[in-house]
């Protein structure tokens, strides 16, 4: 149901809530999700069709908003996937453009980002899991045919992520409460789970104390 609802769906706009252009980044993400996975699944080309256009639109913004870095790091994550997942449903040109958005907006954005010195690398909560995962996300995705962001962002990302995972020892308590808990963690194991299927290694990511321990925190915190 959700598929067939985002098949039929007006396309996307760069339209900023505030500073952000965040909710656009979540709701390409889990239309790329829904679609490719469920053309995954049944082999129904409406589904690709319908990722596609979503991952086209997207790359064809003027930006995906670097000033609020959040929102460039789930669009990364939204067009990794979908180039990743959907690749033999793309023909060559269509892949060349795609490619080329994830890196002008994405990657190249994370350069800049990197460059700076940004604040969410040395944080100790969600926005250091969310930035370095996305960028992860995409330059492993396209590490085959553009090494140099893998070869700049998986170092990176391997030394600043640590910084934050320390936040789950000793038993798994994340400070920022359930909810937080739940954005934080689902990038850490997207960034965790990227490494392991491109690289065959988290880097001892997921030994870090209190991270196999931290599935309790939510079910101990979340009341009736």
């Amino acid at each position: 149901d959700q598929a067939l609802t985002y098949s039929e769906a007006a396309a996307l706009k760069h339209e900023l809530k505030g500073p952000r252009l965040l909710a656009v980044s979540r709701e390409c993400l889990d239309r790329i999700y829904a679609l490719a996975f469920v053309w995954r699944w049944t082999g129904d080309e409406v589904f690709a069709e319908a990722a596609i256009a979503n991952l086209k639109t997207v790359c064809a913004f003027p930006d995906w908003n670097p000033s609020h870095f959040l929102d460039v790091a789930e669009m990364t994550h939204a067009v990794a996937i979908g180039y990743d997942w959907l690749y033999e449903a793309m023909d060559e040109s269509t892949r060349v453009e795609i490619k080329a958005g994830l890196i002008r907006h994405g990657l190249e954005a994370g350069v800049v980002a990197y460059a700076s010195d940004p604040w969410w690398a040395k944080s100790e909560f969600n926005w250091n899991q969310v930035c370095n995962s996305g960028l992860l996300m995409g330059a492993l995705a396209i590490a085959e045919s553009d090494p140099e962001y893998a070869r700049s962002f998986v170092p990176k990302a391997v030394a600043s992520l640590p910084v934050a995972l320390a936040s789950y020892a000793p038993d798994g308590v994340w400070s920022e409460g359930p909810s937080y808990w739940h954005y934080a963690t689902r990038y850490t194991a997207y960034g965790i789970a990227a490494l392991r299927s491109a690289l065959g290694t988290d880097f001892g990511l997921s030994d870090q104390p209190g991270l196999r321990e931290t599935a309790w925190f939510p079910l101990l915190t979340t009341g009736p």
